[in-house]
């Protein structure tokens, strides 16, 4: 017992903390064991420390020049970027972004990136996303591939990053327009290009009395109103119109279909950070009731 408690010691001393307030006495401890087993509650034996607790030297830690202070990473995929970019600050160059989103599904993109960046350093970090990194310059890109589109973004030189960008949308359809599809309480979503293969007529919608779809979508848009309601049965157009309004305008649309996710606020905080100009709530006369 006592050589495990002169280790502890000694590692606490190695990492500058004082090991007196964490180390704590045995009764003590015993104590609150017992008091949290008998309030039938889950007792965390540990203990957890940050720099805002000052217990580390930090001074003390940097004294040596080989020591460091490494970056926290969630994934694989961070630590790619975290290294690739520590080296182009390290070489003290000037590092852009570029990005695009293409109308390209997962066997697409990765038969088409496979062979056209051979000479590059290509890292495919599961089945969806990667790198692909140039390997003298440090130049790389990301790309992830959602539903049947693939997000890709260049960092590196200026002109790296746009000829990137420029040779992927002279290869695929640029996607202008998405419905980002809510579909868990945590968040999760999935974008969807939009389908403009079937768009709506005037001629389906009575209520226009004469006035085009494009004159009116651009009358809404323009005008002060926040809100479209589109009351009918199944069937009536009413997906299609919202469609048609997101063709026209050229924008893009959050949706969910959960009645549980508009109960909290998350929803419409994200629907306000999003890039999306439309919210689409199905079956909204349950959530207004």
């Amino acid at each position: 017992m006592m050589s495990q408690t002169k280790s502890i010691s000694e590692l606490l001393d190695k990492l500058g903390m004082t090991y007196p307030q964490v180390l704590h006495d045995a009764r003590s401890r015993r104590r609150r064991l017992t008091r949290a087993r008998n309030r039938g509650k889950r007792f965390l034996k540990g203990h957890i420390w940050d720099g805002f607790d000052n217990q580390f030297n930090l001074n003390k830690i940097m004294d040596n020049q080989s020591d460091k202070i490494f970056l926290g990473v969630s994934d694989f995929e961070d630590l790619v970027t975290s290294e690739v970019m520590r080296r182009r600050v390290d070489a003290n160059v000037t590092t852009v972004q570029r990005e695009t989103t293409v109308l390209c599904n997962r066997d697409m993109w990765k038969k088409w990136a496979e062979n056209n960046f051979k000479d590059f350093l290509f890292v495919q970090t599961n089945s969806s996303s990667g790198f692909i990194i140039e390997q003298e310059t440090n130049n790389f890109i990301k790309f992830s591939v959602n539903s049947n589109s693939t997000e890709v973004r260049a960092f590196g030189d200026e002109d790296f990053a746009d000829d990137m960008i420029e040779i992927v949308e002279e290869n695929f359809s640029v996607v202008t327009s998405y419905i980002e599809w809510i579909y868990g309480g945590d968040g999760n979503s999935v974008n969807v290009p939009l389908n403009r293969d079937r768009l709506p007529v005037a001629e389906m919608y009575p209520f226009l009395k004469g006035e085009s779809l494009e004159d009116y979508y651009d009358r809404y848009m323009e005008s002060s109103a926040n809100i479209l309601l589109l009351i009918g049965p199944p069937g009536t157009g009413k997906t299609t119109f919202i469609r048609g309004l997101l063709a026209h305008r050229n924008c893009s649309a959050i949706v969910t279909y959960d009645a549980g996710i508009l109960e909290k606020d998350g929803f419409f905080a994200r629907f306000i950070e999003d890039d999306a100009e439309v919210m689409v709530l199905e079956d909204s006369d349950a959530f207004l009731s």
